[in-house]
């Protein structure tokens, strides 16, 4: 998979503005996760950098619930079968193409003034939040480097709920930020994997975005989980509603109702 690489210079004393979120950084990653069963999965993320908060979306998900619109419309017959979707993704058909709902629709928000992190997940109609204090994780850093987008970046390792990474980080972008859940590393981290090879994030682009704002989201609209495990769960339930389905140059659709060589695995294995 080929990316798109945007260069962008950033003052070494970034200065939000006086509003809250009226200049912001903006960090795109590329955010890898490899199933159990070894299918690579990529998205698109950004983290939005305000003064006192950040959040961590998939900036992409509109694009692909269109596409998959689109793909839809294209569908004349479908037949629902029984076989295994993995011996399937080992077949490769030219000029197939495959629907899957592969959104992540889990945002990560840091509350820098309140010292909470606030996950959320919105599938449908269903709005889950879990709230944890903001707590930098515990690192070790290291003496290698590593040039991302231009910036030296020193290396550091951690362990965090059932995963060891490794995270490079820029102290020439002097914000105590990173992808999802990670901060505590002196400079923003530009690049952070897990140890397993299952999950990645590494930034393709960092821009300055002006008149736009970085807001928490409201507390009350969401159903609170009690725990990790139990937000968790959540995903886990409504990941047995997805199928897979390929459709060919006909219009002819295969649809598999068991996703699981696909699913994605959980950041967190350990709560």
């Amino acid at each position: 998979m080929s990316l798109v690489v945007t260069f962008c210079i950033l003052s070494l004393t970034p200065s939000f503005g006086e509003g809250e979120g009226e200049t912001i950084i903006r960090v795109r990653y590329a955010f890898k996760q490899v199933s159990d069963a070894g299918y690579e999965k990529c998205d698109t993320m950004s983290l939005d950098i305000g003064r006192t908060c950040s959040a961590f979306y998939d900036a992409t998900i509109e694009r692909k619930r269109a596409e998959r619109t689109l793909a839809q419309q294209t569908i004349k017959s479908i037949l629902v079968t029984k076989e295994d979707l993995t011996s399937r993704l080992m077949r490769s058909t030219s000029g197939e193409r495959m629907i899957y709902n592969d959104d992540v629709t889990v945002s990560v928000f840091k509350d820098k003034i309140r010292g909470k992190i606030l996950s959320t997940d919105v599938q449908g109609q269903f709005m889950m939040m879990f709230t944890e204090p903001l707590e930098p994780l515990v690192w070790s850093l290291q003496s290698d480097e590593m040039t991302f987008l231009g910036y030296v970046c020193q290396k550091a390792a951690s362990s965090f709920r059932g995963r060891n990474y490794i995270a490079y980080y820029s102290s020439d972008i002097p914000v105590l930020e990173g992808p999802w859940k990670f901060t505590g590393l002196p400079g923003l981290i530009l690049k952070v994997a897990s140890e397993d090879g299952q999950i990645a994030f590494e930034a393709i682009s960092i821009e300055w975005v002006k008149d736009v704002s970085v807001e928490i989201p409201d507390e009350n609209k969401y159903e609170q989980c009690k725990n990790l495990k139990q937000f968790y769960d959540f995903q886990e339930s409504m990941s047995h509603n997805k199928s897979v389905t390929f459709i060919n140059g006909k219009g002819e659709a295969t649809m598999y109702r068991d996703n699981s060589a696909i699913a994605p695995v959980p950041i967190e294995t350990k709560y």
